[in-house]
């Protein structure tokens, strides 16, 4: 049975697929979502899919530009208390939310929808982290977000946090007008209402995504309004190669990752596009805010991989050959530290420990004091790249295995301390390093935060505190060096690589670029019709 779930505002064109003359007639941009979008609630944006989706309908605060700079939106400006605990918004009074027949007319944007949304994510969604930033309220536990008047809001932190405003600028704080949440009920994820560039149209679920124009939108670049395009229309072909074949037919305007079948028919043996592709198609890449690791569990002293270990392991690593040779050119040797390269003016250069060979051959083996041999746990969709891993250390002398269980139960013995030696990974909640060193704060130990070596240092905190604390930027970079340096030293992980954001776009489409967040930006993006 076919679900169809719509919103009418009045066809502003016709959908691909009803014939030749209409697809030429208007400039809508495609493309395929394999994974499948499961809510258009920002309280939901929890995965890419929802969120490039999200990204066209909704508007937050602020908003980031192509190189994750914050960059004013709802809000035109912003101010900061001197000791940074209070923020206050002022919001833009021409923005206006979608048509929804819960409104009784056009629907300006107010300071209490700022205050509905921050509210709301206390307790619906995956967004629940945000508000853990803000001092609460005692007589109701709700965030302190208060509307002074219906353009201003102001927001009260419970601790000084800096990188406050990156965190605004998250899908999650996208904001959604209180009449609609209530009209829809649960089922607002179904029937979106934003302020963003398009507007909601139809969802076929599981076939395809049909979003307009929004004739109303504030944003304007120069004289010309935007969006450019009449739309946005998203496809969910669960088979790779088919939407493989439908981009390079023209049917759909990007074509997003790096699937195998991607590499084989489109790709060189240098990571390159295809000679034969290039006069259609423009291959973009861009360091992505993923840095992909070996974790240790540090919890446990006398099961621990001792440090000496730890650094042995790590100069036995040739991570380049793996970026090279099992991801095929696409990644970066994590050769800086944890944080990733479009981050890295905040890094130091990471140290390579000199791997000596009386390390290991005077017994054949390193002597691992209490440990003889320990096993190395990763997930199916990363045993070739961890297969490497492992030979390499076995080459070195190592008493290493690989073993490869399933991605659920992973993370949970990961997050329970249970495994010694671990794959991990971490992507950039927002876009500042603050976000990558929280992941070696002893308040954040798992389960109920992201330290899953259960790394303590009671120096390392004193710095991760103050940088939360220090609002000027050389000071705070100094913060971060700082950080960087002690985790290089004591090697909770070991950094591999740096994941990459990749994207084929047809040549007919302009104005959309690539950035290290993986955000999809269409307002400024332009269809040259043949």
């Amino acid at each position: 049975m076919r679900i169809v779930i719509c919103f009418g505002i009045g066809l502003l064109f016709i959908i691909h697929g009803c014939g030749k003359k209409e697809q030429s007639q208007y400039a809508i941009f495609r493309y395929n979502d394999a994974s499948g979008i499961t809510s258009l609630d920002p309280a939901f944006a929890s995965n890419l899919s929802n969120i490039w989706a999200i990204q066209q309908l909704y508007n937050g605060l602020v908003q980031l530009d192509s190189s994750l700079q914050v960059q004013p939106c709802l809000a035109y400006r912003w101010e900061v208390s001197d000791d940074g605990m209070k923020y206050i918004f002022y919001l833009r009074r021409d923005v206006l939310f979608h048509p929804c027949s819960c409104f009784s007319g056009k629907r300006y944007l107010k300071a209490t929808d700022v205050v509905f949304t921050f509210h709301r994510l206390t307790n619906t969604g995956n967004g629940s982290w945000i508000t853990n930033y803000l001092a609460k309220n005692p007589e109701n536990n709700l965030p302190q977000v208060i509307a002074l008047n219906d353009s201003m809001v102001q927001f009260e932190l419970r601790a000084p946090f800096v990188q406050f405003i990156q965190v605004l600028a998250t899908p999650y704080a996208m904001i959604v007008p209180p009449e609609a949440v209530a009209y829809y009920g649960k089922d607002f994820g179904f029937h979106p209402v934003g302020t963003g560039p398009f507007v909601f149209r139809k969802w076929l679920l599981n076939e395809k995504l049909v979003l307009n124009k929004n004739p109303d939108y504030f944003e304007w670049e120069g004289k010309e309004q935007l969006p450019y395009l009449d739309g946005v229309a998203v496809t969910f072909l669960k088979d790779p190669q088919v939407a493989m074949f439908d981009f390079i037919r023209g049917k759909l305007d990007l074509m997003s990752g790096m699937e195998q079948a991607y590499q084989q028919e489109m790709i060189d043996k240098n990571g390159d596009l295809k000679e034969k592709y290039k006069q259609d198609i423009q291959l973009l890449k861009a360091p992505y805010l993923n840095t992909e690791y070996i974790g240790f569990y540090l919890g446990d002293t006398a099961k621990a991989i001792p440090l000496r270990i730890r650094k042995a392991l790590q100069a036995a690593l040739k991570r380049e050959s793996i970026t090279r040779y099992v991801k095929k050119g696409l990644g970066i040797p994590a050769e800086a530290g944890f944080v990733p390269p479009s981050l890295r003016s905040y890094n130091v250069v990471f140290k390579k420990i000199e791997f000596k060979d009386q390390d290991f051959k005077k017994t054949g083996a390193p002597s691992f004091d209490t440990i003889s041999a320990f096993t190395l746990y990763a997930d199916p969709l990363y045993t070739e790249i961890y297969s490497q891993v492992v030979n390499q250390w076995k080459k070195a002398g190592f008493q290493v295995k690989l073993e490869i269980m399933d991605r659920p139960t992973l993370k949970s013995l990961v997050a329970k301390g249970q495994l010694s030696c671990f794959r991990g990974s971490w992507i950039g909640d927002f876009a500042d390093p603050i976000n990558y060193y929280s992941v070696f704060y002893s308040g954040n130990w798992s389960p109920a935060g992201p330290n899953y070596t259960h790394y303590r240092s009671s120096l390392f905190d004193s710095l991760y505190q103050a940088s939360m604390q220090t609002q000027e930027v050389s000071l705070r970079i100094q913060l971060y060096q700082q950080m960087d340096s002690i985790l290089q030293a004591e090697l909770p992980v070991i950094p591999l690589y740096y994941d990459e954001v990749v994207r084929f776009i047809r040549r007919e489409v302009s104005g959309l670029g690539i950035n290290s967040m993986n955000n999809l930006d269409l307002k400024r993006v332009k269809k040259h019709l043949n």
